[in-house]
């Protein structure tokens, strides 16, 4: 039988979760490392990585400097440096 229900994996923010995970194995960040960045603890580092939209805007800049993602790409999704 078909699914019915939406997989919450398919959030709208799907493709800035993407960005940050492509981003972090590309630089070879551990998730110790995003946390030590973004100044939290590992658990609220893999519920940000997992949903960004729980992320505040200036930690997702704070991030995506630190990931060096270009800002026209941060810029499409509304966060500003």
């Amino acid at each position: 039988m078909p699914r019915t229900k939406d997989d919450p994996r398919n959030h709208k923010y799907r493709e800035l979760e993407e960005l940050f995970c492509g981003a972090k194995t590309a630089e070879r960040k551990t998730l110790g490392d995003i946390c030590a960045i973004l100044g939290v603890s590992l658990c609220t580092g893999r519920k940000y990585l997992r949903n960004p939209e729980k992320m505040t805007l200036e930690d997702a800049a704070k991030l995506g400097r630190n990931l060096h993602i270009p800002i026209e790409k941060l810029r499409s999704y509304g966060i500003q440096y």
